[in-house]
Protein backbone atom coordinates (compact mmCIF):
# COMPACT_ATOMS: atom_id res chain seq x y z
CA UNK A 1 0.00 0.00 0.00
CA UNK A 2 2.91 1.98 0.79
CA UNK A 3 3.82 1.71 -2.86
CA UNK A 4 0.79 2.44 -4.12
CA UNK A 5 1.09 5.43 -2.03
CA UNK A 6 4.62 6.50 -3.82
CA UNK A 7 3.46 6.02 -7.03
CA UNK A 8 0.52 7.70 -7.05
CA UNK A 9 1.97 10.74 -6.15
CA UNK A 10 2.05 13.18 -4.79
CA UNK A 11 -0.22 13.94 -3.51
CA UNK A 12 -1.91 11.30 -3.44
CA UNK A 13 -5.28 10.29 -1.69
CA UNK A 14 -4.25 8.45 2.06
CA UNK A 15 -7.55 7.51 3.11
CA UNK A 16 -8.33 6.16 0.00
CA UNK A 17 -5.16 4.10 -0.59
CA UNK A 18 -4.24 3.20 2.95
CA UNK A 19 -6.13 4.10 6.04
CA UNK A 20 -9.54 2.48 4.06
CA UNK A 21 -8.22 -1.03 2.47
CA UNK A 22 -5.75 -1.84 5.21
CA UNK A 23 -8.14 -2.60 7.98
CA UNK A 24 -10.46 -4.85 5.66
CA UNK A 25 -7.99 -6.51 4.67
CA UNK A 26 -6.75 -7.41 7.84
CA UNK A 27 -10.18 -8.59 8.85
CA UNK A 28 -10.60 -10.75 5.46
CA UNK A 29 -7.26 -12.44 6.14
CA UNK A 30 -8.08 -13.46 9.77
CA UNK A 31 -11.65 -14.64 8.15
CA UNK A 32 -10.25 -16.70 5.34
CA UNK A 33 -11.78 -14.53 2.79
CA UNK A 34 -9.74 -14.98 -0.67
CA UNK A 35 -8.32 -12.39 -2.13
CA UNK A 36 -10.21 -13.06 -4.99
CA UNK A 37 -13.03 -11.91 -3.48
CA UNK A 38 -11.99 -9.04 -1.32
CA UNK A 39 -13.41 -6.02 -3.53
CA UNK A 40 -16.57 -7.57 -3.67
CA UNK A 41 -16.67 -8.62 0.22
CA UNK A 42 -15.13 -5.14 1.54
CA UNK A 43 -17.74 -2.98 -1.06
CA UNK A 44 -20.96 -5.08 0.51
CA UNK A 45 -20.06 -4.64 4.33
CA UNK A 46 -19.20 -0.20 3.35
CA UNK A 47 -22.89 -0.70 1.54
CA UNK A 48 -24.50 -2.25 4.32
CA UNK A 49 -23.56 0.34 6.40
CA UNK A 50 -25.01 3.27 4.19
CA UNK A 51 -27.69 4.14 6.83
CA UNK A 52 -28.96 6.65 4.95
CA UNK A 53 -29.99 4.85 1.96
CA UNK A 54 -32.50 1.84 2.74
CA UNK A 55 -32.26 0.02 -0.18
CA UNK A 56 -28.45 0.23 -0.62
CA UNK A 57 -27.91 -0.86 3.05
CA UNK A 58 -30.53 -4.08 2.80
CA UNK A 59 -28.87 -4.88 -0.61
CA UNK A 60 -25.28 -4.62 0.93
CA UNK A 61 -26.61 -6.87 3.89
CA UNK A 62 -27.68 -9.28 2.16
CA UNK A 63 -25.05 -10.21 -0.46
CA UNK A 64 -22.68 -10.42 2.43
CA UNK A 65 -25.08 -12.83 4.48
CA UNK A 66 -25.48 -14.81 1.30
CA UNK A 67 -21.86 -14.94 0.83
CA UNK A 68 -20.96 -15.83 4.65
CA UNK A 69 -22.89 -18.81 4.21
CA UNK A 70 -21.41 -19.95 1.11
CA UNK A 71 -17.56 -19.53 2.87
CA UNK A 72 -19.02 -21.30 5.77
CA UNK A 73 -19.60 -23.86 3.13
CA UNK A 74 -16.34 -23.63 1.65
CA UNK A 75 -14.59 -23.72 5.27
CA UNK A 76 -16.54 -27.22 6.61
CA UNK A 77 -15.30 -28.80 3.13
CA UNK A 78 -11.63 -27.11 3.06
CA UNK A 79 -10.86 -25.74 6.98
CA UNK A 80 -7.79 -24.27 7.12
CA UNK A 81 -6.09 -21.18 9.64
CA UNK A 82 -8.65 -18.63 9.77
CA UNK A 83 -11.04 -17.94 12.46
CA UNK A 84 -14.21 -19.33 10.24
CA UNK A 85 -12.67 -22.57 10.65
CA UNK A 86 -12.29 -22.25 13.96
CA UNK A 87 -15.54 -21.89 14.47
CA UNK A 88 -16.23 -24.34 12.94
CA UNK A 89 -14.33 -26.61 14.47
CA UNK A 90 -16.08 -25.33 17.90
CA UNK A 91 -19.55 -25.53 16.59
CA UNK A 92 -18.63 -29.41 16.60
CA UNK A 93 -18.24 -29.33 20.21
CA UNK A 94 -21.26 -27.28 20.93
CA UNK A 95 -24.25 -27.57 18.70
CA UNK A 96 -26.03 -24.27 19.91
CA UNK A 97 -23.09 -22.77 17.49
CA UNK A 98 -25.29 -22.51 14.56
CA UNK A 99 -24.46 -21.82 10.53
CA UNK A 100 -26.20 -18.57 11.35
CA UNK A 101 -24.40 -17.82 14.64
CA UNK A 102 -21.03 -18.39 13.16
CA UNK A 103 -22.35 -15.89 9.96
CA UNK A 104 -23.30 -13.18 12.46
CA UNK A 105 -20.03 -13.48 14.78
CA UNK A 106 -17.90 -13.56 11.26
CA UNK A 107 -20.21 -9.93 10.17
CA UNK A 108 -19.45 -8.79 13.91
CA UNK A 109 -15.64 -8.92 13.58
CA UNK A 110 -16.28 -7.26 10.06
CA UNK A 111 -18.05 -4.36 11.50
CA UNK A 112 -16.13 -3.80 14.05
CA UNK A 113 -12.80 -4.45 12.84
CA UNK A 114 -13.13 -2.04 9.63
CA UNK A 115 -14.84 1.45 10.48
CA UNK A 116 -13.09 2.23 14.12
CA UNK A 117 -9.75 1.40 12.92
CA UNK A 118 -10.24 3.61 9.46
CA UNK A 119 -11.12 6.32 11.74
CA UNK A 120 -8.32 5.84 14.13
CA UNK A 121 -6.27 6.22 11.17
CA UNK A 122 -7.46 8.80 9.55
CA UNK A 123 -7.43 10.81 13.02
CA UNK A 124 -4.17 9.61 14.14
CA UNK A 125 -2.45 10.86 10.60
CA UNK A 126 -4.35 13.94 11.12
CA UNK A 127 -3.03 14.40 14.69
CA UNK A 128 0.86 13.56 13.41
CA UNK A 129 0.62 16.08 10.42
CA UNK A 130 -0.62 19.11 12.32
CA UNK A 131 1.61 18.35 15.23
CA UNK A 132 5.14 18.45 13.43
CA UNK A 133 6.78 18.26 16.76
CA UNK A 134 5.24 15.40 18.18
CA UNK A 135 5.67 13.59 14.32
CA UNK A 136 9.47 14.17 14.29
CA UNK A 137 9.97 12.63 18.26
CA UNK A 138 8.64 9.45 16.38
CA UNK A 139 10.28 9.19 13.76
CA UNK A 140 13.32 9.87 16.25
CA UNK A 141 12.43 7.06 18.31
CA UNK A 142 10.33 4.66 16.72
CA UNK A 143 9.69 2.91 20.23
CA UNK A 144 7.28 5.47 21.20
CA UNK A 145 4.56 4.42 18.54
CA UNK A 146 2.86 2.18 21.67
CA UNK A 147 2.53 5.90 23.59
CA UNK A 148 1.94 7.55 20.58
CA UNK A 149 -1.14 5.38 19.31
CA UNK A 150 -2.32 5.76 22.89
CA UNK A 151 -2.52 9.28 22.68
CA UNK A 152 -3.96 9.13 19.32
CA UNK A 153 -6.81 7.24 21.13
CA UNK A 154 -7.25 9.69 23.76
CA UNK A 155 -7.29 12.99 21.80
CA UNK A 156 -9.83 14.03 19.68
CA UNK A 157 -9.59 14.89 15.64
CA UNK A 158 -7.87 18.02 14.88
CA UNK A 159 -10.95 18.45 12.54
CA UNK A 160 -13.27 18.39 15.79
CA UNK A 161 -11.43 20.60 18.32
CA UNK A 162 -10.49 23.53 15.10
CA UNK A 163 -15.17 23.31 14.88
CA UNK A 164 -15.38 22.59 18.58
CA UNK A 165 -17.40 19.80 17.89
CA UNK A 166 -17.80 17.32 20.17
CA UNK A 167 -19.59 13.88 19.24
CA UNK A 168 -21.71 11.46 20.78
CA UNK A 169 -19.70 8.76 22.68
CA UNK A 170 -20.53 4.99 24.03
CA UNK A 171 -23.97 3.73 24.11
CA UNK A 172 -25.34 1.92 27.29
CA UNK A 173 -28.54 0.60 28.79
CA UNK A 174 -29.26 0.63 32.35
CA UNK A 175 -30.08 -2.70 33.93
CA UNK A 176 -31.18 -1.26 37.51
CA UNK A 177 -32.56 1.89 38.54
CA UNK A 178 -29.20 3.98 39.65
CA UNK A 179 -29.11 7.45 41.37
CA UNK A 180 -25.99 9.39 40.00
CA UNK A 181 -25.35 13.40 41.47
CA UNK A 182 -29.58 13.31 42.57
CA UNK A 183 -30.84 11.63 38.90
CA UNK A 184 -31.94 8.67 38.94
CA UNK A 185 -31.25 6.65 35.48
CA UNK A 186 -33.97 3.59 34.99
CA UNK A 187 -33.45 0.46 33.95
CA UNK A 188 -33.99 0.20 30.38
CA UNK A 189 -32.74 4.01 30.31
CA UNK A 190 -30.32 4.80 27.24
CA UNK A 191 -27.48 6.59 28.63
CA UNK A 192 -24.69 7.91 26.41
CA UNK A 193 -21.33 8.14 27.93
CA UNK A 194 -19.34 11.76 27.13
CA UNK A 195 -16.05 10.14 25.91
CA UNK A 196 -14.22 12.70 25.24
CA UNK A 197 -14.87 15.01 28.32
CA UNK A 198 -13.74 12.18 30.47
CA UNK A 199 -10.61 11.88 28.27
CA UNK A 200 -9.76 15.18 29.23
CA UNK A 201 -10.21 15.24 32.67
CA UNK A 202 -7.86 17.50 33.89
CA UNK A 203 -8.06 15.21 37.79
CA UNK A 204 -6.76 12.58 35.48
CA UNK A 205 -4.55 14.05 33.04
CA UNK A 206 -1.58 16.13 33.11
CA UNK A 207 -2.02 19.13 30.54
CA UNK A 208 -5.28 17.11 29.06
CA UNK A 209 -5.39 19.78 25.75
CA UNK A 210 -1.83 18.59 24.93
CA UNK A 211 -1.16 15.94 22.01
CA UNK A 212 1.63 14.33 23.86
CA UNK A 213 3.01 11.18 22.26
CA UNK A 214 5.45 10.37 25.29
CA UNK A 215 2.41 10.66 28.11
CA UNK A 216 3.57 7.52 30.15
CA UNK A 217 -0.20 7.64 32.36
CA UNK A 218 -3.04 7.55 30.07
CA UNK A 219 -6.03 5.50 31.06
CA UNK A 220 -8.50 6.63 28.68
CA UNK A 221 -11.84 5.45 28.15
CA UNK A 222 -11.62 5.38 24.36
CA UNK A 223 -11.60 1.73 23.79
CA UNK A 224 -14.52 1.20 26.78
CA UNK A 225 -13.84 -0.47 29.65
CA UNK A 226 -14.24 -3.70 32.04
CA UNK A 227 -16.81 -6.53 30.32
CA UNK A 228 -17.22 -3.84 27.21
CA UNK A 229 -13.77 -3.57 26.86
CA UNK A 230 -12.74 -3.21 22.82
CA UNK A 231 -12.57 -6.82 21.81
CA UNK A 232 -9.62 -6.47 18.76
CA UNK A 233 -8.00 -3.56 20.67
CA UNK A 234 -4.60 -6.16 19.86
CA UNK A 235 -4.92 -6.47 16.59
CA UNK A 236 -5.45 -2.64 15.98
CA UNK A 237 -2.75 -1.56 17.52
CA UNK A 238 -0.32 -4.06 15.89
CA UNK A 239 -1.77 -3.02 12.51
CA UNK A 240 -1.50 1.21 13.73
CA UNK A 241 1.99 0.90 15.44
CA UNK A 242 3.41 -0.95 12.51
CA UNK A 243 1.69 1.19 10.33
CA UNK A 244 3.05 4.97 11.50
CA UNK A 245 6.22 3.58 11.82
CA UNK A 246 6.67 2.31 8.70
CA UNK A 247 5.06 5.13 7.39
CA UNK A 248 7.48 7.62 8.19
CA UNK A 249 10.51 5.52 7.05
CA UNK A 250 9.02 5.83 3.92
CA UNK A 251 7.87 9.49 3.48
CA UNK A 252 10.02 11.46 5.87
CA UNK A 253 8.50 14.64 4.72
CA UNK A 254 5.24 13.64 4.74
CA UNK A 255 2.48 16.78 5.18
CA UNK A 256 -0.97 17.45 4.53
CA UNK A 257 -1.76 18.81 0.75
CA UNK A 258 -4.23 20.88 1.65
CA UNK A 259 -5.68 22.97 4.55
CA UNK A 260 -7.21 21.72 7.82
CA UNK A 261 -10.81 23.23 6.84
CA UNK A 262 -10.73 21.40 3.39
CA UNK A 263 -10.84 18.08 4.83
CA UNK A 264 -14.55 16.85 5.73
CA UNK A 265 -15.24 14.46 8.62
CA UNK A 266 -17.62 11.73 7.41
CA UNK A 267 -21.01 12.60 9.83
CA UNK A 268 -22.11 9.22 10.13
CA UNK A 269 -19.43 7.49 11.00
CA UNK A 270 -17.04 6.70 13.75
CA UNK A 271 -15.47 9.79 14.96
CA UNK A 272 -12.12 10.75 13.44
CA UNK A 273 -13.21 9.19 9.86
CA UNK A 274 -12.93 11.55 7.09
CA UNK A 275 -13.83 11.46 3.43
CA UNK A 276 -10.39 11.89 1.67
CA UNK A 277 -7.04 12.77 3.22
CA UNK A 278 -4.69 14.20 0.64
CA UNK A 279 -0.81 14.12 1.24
CA UNK A 280 2.12 15.05 -0.18
CA UNK A 281 5.86 14.83 0.28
Amino acid sequence: MLDELGSGGPPADFHSVVAFPLPALVVCELLGVPAEDLEDFCRWQVEAKEVGKPAVARAGLQSLWRYLGTLIERKRAAPADDVVSDLLAAAELDPELTDDGIAHLAAGLLFAGHAPVVAIIDRGMLLLLTHPEQRDALQRDPTLATSALEEVFRFASPIERQRAARRGGLTRYASVDVEIDGVTISAGDTVMFAVQEANEDEGVFLDPDRFDITRERNPHLSLSHGDHFCLGVHLARVELQYLFVRLFERFPTLGLAVGLDEIEPVREAVAGAVGHLPVTW
